[in-house]
């Protein structure tokens, strides 16, 4: 957990150093609208507050990808085949968001919060009903509710004290 949150904080830098090169950050606290790629989000926080919530979806990210390497370590006792099958596991995320970016997968991709950022540039919603949905709160929920299923199958493996 640790690490998951020193990686975030490097991920928290960089995107701080690409907003101060990109967009000349001359105060944190404006309006994140105010920036040209911002200019029809619906989200109504600074600058400042952006890369924050940006920070938390990406370690809401790593802590799913985490989640996966605890939940493949746990039962295989061998070091080696727990690093392949995470190793391929993490290739396979990657490939699905690449190829597969614009399906109803990437709502369910914990790769797709590291790059998360396309997803506040414009106002889009899903209909729910009769009630318009963000579709910027669909993917932190989803991985939200995979990462609790993760940690409670983690735990059980663990207790059962199962190994391959």
């Amino acid at each position: 957990m640790i690490a998951i949150c020193f990686v975030s904080g490097l991920f928290l830098l960089e995107d701080f150093i690409a907003f101060a090169w990109i967009d000349r950050i001359d105060g944190l606290t404006q309006p994140l609208y105010a920036l040209p790629e911002f200019y029809n989000t619906p989200l109504t926080c600074t600058v400042g507050g952006y890369l924050l919530l940006n920070v938390l979806v990406k370690l809401l990210g790593f802590l799913v990808i985490g989640g996966i390497c605890m939940l493949v370590s746990v039962p295989v006792k061998n070091e080696t085949i727990s690093l392949s099958v995470t190793f391929a596991i993490g290739l396979l995320l990657i490939l699905a968001d690449v190829y597969w970016a614009d399906s109803v997968f990437a709502f369910c991709n914990p790769v797709a919060l590291l790059f998360f950022g396309g997803y506040f540039e414009d106002f889009q919603a899903l209909r729910w009903g009769d009630t318009p949905v963000f579709t910027f709160l669909l993917p932190p929920v989803i991985i939200v509710c995979e990462w609790l299923l993760l940690s409670l199958t983690t735990v059980w493996l663990g207790t059962k004290r199962w190994r391959v």
